[in-house]
């Protein structure tokens, strides 16, 4: 990793969530082809979804699990029991962002990103796009948009539909999370140096914002940086580069200065969420496909502290 590192303007530095919004202590994994929700902890497992691959997302309250299901559709199945619904067909693999009030979610469907309520109703077209991410109060939507000749870039949507206005400086980007009501940070595509690529890692106001430049990551066997996801208060993030040198790296980085630390390197290795009271970030370690134990883990929010929580868990 090289590059000059700053904090990120306006980061929260006093731990405090921005909004109040309900968040339990419980974390969702996929294990023997199910999947569990059990508390931060890896006590109190319960079966909730059989579903052998695919994306899935607890709500910020856990008690609905919103996942992919072996026909590519989205499906929300309550914790305590009952049917799952089915909200519509999804794209396989796409991120599924629930709403900080866990009222309802965002997902990308083959027509474009739409939301839809927990209970399966409500759907509703928000705007084109993949990789839904929904902003700490729960009013705006940030989706990864192609334009026809141009470079990707952000955009984004009002939570009740309709553009928003979008960020500048922000094309090419690998991945991003909002790190509250108004700002996202963002890794934007760099240049390819020897052995790996350099990405610029910057925040941007939304809507209108032009993208800062926060710090650099030389991100090894030219990786692709991907599943970025951001502390409760915003002081902290975490994505997985994944390189062509058939290796996973999970890194953290403190928005209040720093530069990226290397949290965790597998063959397979993804951030999956952050703690209720956003002290720890959960991780998903290994892939057994290629022989190495599959885990999920909890990381400190400086990566100097690792605790095994579930043996076999997985993506």
């Amino acid at each position: 990793m090289t590059g000059s590192a700053g904090a990120i303007a306006g980061a929260a530095a006093t731990g405090t969530a921005a909004a109040s919004f309900t968040r339990a202590a419980k974390v969702a994994y996929r294990k023997d082809g199910w999947l569990w929700v059990a508390g931060e902890d890896g006590t109190g497992a319960k079966k909730v979804a059989q579903a052998a691959a695919g994306s899935f997302a607890l709500a910020p309250d856990g008690a609905t699990l919103a996942y992919e299901d072996s026909v590519r559709s989205l499906r929300l199945a309550p914790v305590a029991g009952g049917a799952a619904k089915n909200a519509g067909p999804m794209v396989a693999g796409s991120p599924i962002a629930w709403a900080p009030s866990s009222a309802w979610l965002a997902y990308a469907a083959p027509t474009g990103v739409r939301r839809v309520d927990r209970d399966g109703s409500a759907g509703a077209p928000l705007i084109a796009g993949v990789a839904p991410a929904v902003s700490a109060d729960g009013v705006r939507v940030g989706v990864v948009q192609a334009r026809a000749g141009l470079p990707d870039a952000l955009a984004f949507a009002d939570s009740k539909g309709g553009p928003v206005g979008a960020v500048t400086g922000a094309e090419h980007p690998e991945t991003f999370a909002w790190l509250d009501a108004r700002r996202v940070a963002v890794v934007v595509r760099g240049l390819s140096v020897q052995g790996g690529t350099e990405y610029s890692i910057g925040v941007a106001e939304v809507p209108g914002g032009a993208l800062t430049a926060v710090t650099t990551h030389e991100a090894e066997a030219r990786a692709v940086p991907t599943a970025m996801c951001a502390s409760p208060d915003g002081r902290h993030i975490a994505w997985a580069d994944q390189g062509d040198d058939g290796w996973s790296r999970t890194y953290l980085l403190d928005t209040q200065g720093g530069s990226p630390v290397l949290a965790s390197k597998r063959y397979d290795t993804y951030p999956l969420c952050w703690s209720a009271n956003g002290k720890r970030l959960f991780v998903i370690e290994g892939n057994a496909w290629q022989g190495q134990a599959t885990r999920l883990v909890s990381l400190s929010a400086d990566a100097t502290d690792k605790r095994v929580i579930v043996e076999g868990a997985g993506l």
